[in-house]
């Protein structure tokens, strides 16, 4: 491959990104083949100019390439029905995102404002959420990249973006749920029990030792998964964790066997 400037690496670089997210749903077209393609395509283009080329050197070849979603098959392009509901779906989805958001203020307030028609809706917001995640989701299987969808995407992140925060807090953190709500209870009633009610020394120190190893270990399992399989997560929080790679996965391992190992240490210590 030629030699780029940094501003023409960046701006082929955020091309060959495009066209990896129009492909990405693509059964018919190997994306590993297509870039090769492209890079070919450049390199013969831009043979015999002086290096590195410059960002207007490359810009007109990258012009004479075309679109990025060009290179989606004609039979796999989504089509103008398909595209059209689901932009509608994106405007169901963040008006009841909106509601959502106005109906979970203050219960005074919403009283105030919408009783008694949206009385019933009031005491359980979380209901409209649940139907704007799925109209999201929705829309953005209707169609082979979010871009597509135009502006309208981002009537369409509000409530993914709810629902996905609500979901991987406790996705990370489920063993420190777990043992909060099940284990240290009972724990510190044994121990008040065999203390006779006086003040169990070190029992903090304890309980976050022993949150911070499970969730270390739990770390541990879901870096090894997503090392194996990091487009899981593209699933679950699409169109958001593209960037996701094994690269994360190493990393989330390797911050949760910092936290087994330091919390365990001070665990063994405490004994």
């Amino acid at each position: 491959m030629v030699s780029l400037s940094e501003n023409a690496k960046n701006r082929f670089d955020d091309y060959l990104k495009e066209v990896r997210d129009s492909l990405r749903d693509c059964t018919t077209v190997d994306a590993d083949e297509i870039e090769q393609n492209i890079i070919d395509h450049i390199q013969n283009e831009l043979s015999g100019v002086a290096e590195p080329v410059a960002l207007d050197d490359l810009d007109p070849v990258l012009k004479k390439l075309g679109s990025p979603a060009q290179w989606v098959p004609d039979d796999e392009k989504t089509d103008s029905a398909r595209l059209t509901q689901s932009r509608v779906l994106t405007y169901i989805s963040f008006a009841l995102t909106a509601a959502f958001v106005l109906m979970s203020m203050p219960r005074t307030l919403a009283v105030l404002l919408w009783r008694p028609i949206l009385e019933t809706l009031i005491v359980f917001p979380g209901n409209l959420l649940l139907p704007a995640f799925i109209l999201a989701r929705l829309a953005l299987a209707g169609v082979w990249t979010t871009k597509d969808l135009g502006r309208q995407r981002w009537l369409a992140y509000p409530p993914l973006i709810l629902a996905y925060i609500s979901i991987l807090w406790r996705i990370l953190f489920l063993p420190a749920l777990i043992i909060s709500v099940f284990y240290l209870p009972r724990y510190w009633s044994y121990l008040k029990v065999i203390e006779a009610g006086g003040q169990i020394q070190g029992y903090d120190t304890f309980a976050v030792a022993t949150i911070t190893a499970s969730v270390g270990v739990w770390w541990i399992a879901l870096g090894t998964i997503l090392l194996r399989q990091p487009k899981l997560l593209h699933v679950i929080f699409r169109p958001f964790a593209n960037w996701f790679n094994r690269k994360w996965a190493a990393v989330l391992l390797c911050i949760g066997l910092a936290m087994a190992i330091c919390s365990l240490a001070l665990r063994f210590l405490l004994s």
